[in-house]
């Protein structure tokens, strides 16, 4: 990986993956939510990396590096964040 940002203008994702440009941004409200929600963020955008898209494989391999996947995101969704600009 050749670079990871941090964006303050996401207002809808917590990050993203180009994989053709070795880049994955991340949104900088994640400073405000739990680590274990956090780690969920980087694994997703990792997962990128190996499948393009949401498919069952791209699933698949997230919930074996994080079987509780889906209910970490499902929790911390709805949180409301502090405005930062």
């Amino acid at each position: 990986m050749q670079h990871i940002t941090w964006r303050l203008l996401y207002k809808s994702k917590w990050g993203s993956c180009t994989p053709s440009k070795h880049k994955i941004c991340f949104n900088v409200n994640l400073i405000f939510m739990p680590l274990e929600f956090v780690d969920a963020i980087i694994l997703h955008e990792l997962a990128h990396l190996f499948h393009f898209n949401h498919s069952k494989d791209f699933y698949n391999l997230l919930c074996t590096w994080m079987p509780n996947y889906k209910e970490i995101v499902k929790e911390n969704k709805k949180k409301q964040l502090p405005k930062l600009y």
